[in-house]
């Protein structure tokens, strides 16, 4: 039992991690109408995929000061940087919001002893070297289009998330 929820938890750490970074640094459009809507394939993916959802509404209600049950159902109707627009919610404000949850996430998945501290340092490690890679992607993109090496589209190609 123990071990199902240590899989559990580090599946949900995981999967936060790399929702974390592809939000944080950057919100490319996306085909999909809403940030949280496509298929899930069990049940640790349906958790990562609430427990995401939830942090990104609760972040974004702490800076809108709008209660959180409103947020939530506008992110199931809307994709996150409209939801972000409407409330003239910052990019920037809400990527550190979310990391600091998700720190604070890990730091309590640490305590309860479903992580130790070297995996959850490892996680850490993992979030900033793919945050680094984005941002330095997306520098070598921005120089691309001003020495015109690179068309828009194929900026907007190499900047688009895969789903």
């Amino acid at each position: 039992m123990k071990s199902a929820l240590l899989v559990i938890g580090v599946v949900v750490v995981l999967g936060l991690s790399i929702y974390l970074v592809a939000s944080a640094a950057n919100f490319p459009d996306q085909d999909s109408p809403s940030s949280g809507n496509h298929q899930t394939k069990s049940g640790p993916h349906l958790l990562m995929r609430y427990v995401r959802a939830n942090m990104a509404a609760r972040t974004i209600a702490e800076i809108s000061k709008q209660p959180v049950d409103t947020i939530r159902k506008k992110l199931e109707e809307q994709r996150l940087p409209a939801v972000l627009t409407e409330y003239h919610v910052d990019r920037k404000a809400f990527a550190q919001g979310m990391r600091t949850k998700f720190q604070d996430l890990l730091g309590q998945l640490k305590d309860d002893g479903y992580l130790t501290i070297d995996q959850r340092d490892h996680i850490l490690m993992q979030v900033d070297r793919y945050r680094q890679r984005r941002t330095l992607m997306k520098g070598l993109i921005d120089k691309g289009l001003t020495d015109g090496t690179i068309t828009p589209d194929q900026a907007e190609m190499l900047l688009k998330r895969p789903h």
